[in-house]
């Protein structure tokens, strides 16, 4: 699915837009211009990055390869790549779940693309398109709402998984349990 959003300098919004109107959209200094690139692939997404926004190969590569990338920012010049991640828990298989979002943010356009449904990523284009300050603001302030909106969403996963390990806490016996966290921080020691 990719839908598009672009508030043109004089506040006008404008929703779908086809890649001619986005390319004008990326000439036109002001407003801004938000692409979502969601659960596209390479044939649909390849096109928009490459000949409409012309990004480097290799940021598209990434984009586009299927493999969970780690989060990173790249600077190109005239704009930044940037690799975050979004997770998802599910408590009946106790399964941890990465989306990857990559994210590209120009003087006065974001380009998003994730495999996946973000919650995230659609409340924040539900705020962009209530024509709320979200919608008024730059490219750089949407880019920052969509990666606090990843933030947020760790914390309910964390508790949900905080749930299950209290659950194993009771099914399994002390002295065992104590032995399995010992080699699990072995394994994973916290930072600091």
């Amino acid at each position: 699915m990719i839908t598009s959003f672009n508030r043109s300098p004089d506040g006008s919004i404008a929703r779908d837009l086809s890649t001619e109107e986005m390319a004008k959209a990326i000439d036109r200094s002001g407003g801004l211009l938000w692409v979502d690139l969601e659960g596209a692939d390479a044939a649909e997404a390849r096109p928009i990055l490459e000949r409409v926004f012309h990004f480097h190969h290799l940021a598209v590569d990434d984009c586009l390869n299927p493999h969970v990338d780690t989060p990173k920012i790249d600077d190109y010049g005239d704009y930044l790549f940037i690799i975050a991640q979004g997770i998802h828990f599910h408590a009946r298989s106790e399964r941890l779940e990465t989306t990857e979002l990559d994210l590209f943010l120009g003087p006065n356009y974001v380009v998003s693309l994730h495999s996946h449904r973000l919650a995230a990523v659609d409340d924040v284009r539900r705020r962009a398109g209530e024509d709320g300050p979200l919608a008024g603001r730059g490219a750089d302030f949407l880019v920052h709402a969509l990666l606090d909106g990843l933030v947020d969403q760790f914390q309910p996963v964390l508790e949900e998984m905080d749930q299950v390990v209290d659950g194993l806490k009771v099914a399994v016996p002390k002295e065992l349990f104590e032995g399995v966290l010992e080699r699990i921080g072995r394994l994973c020691p916290l930072p600091g």
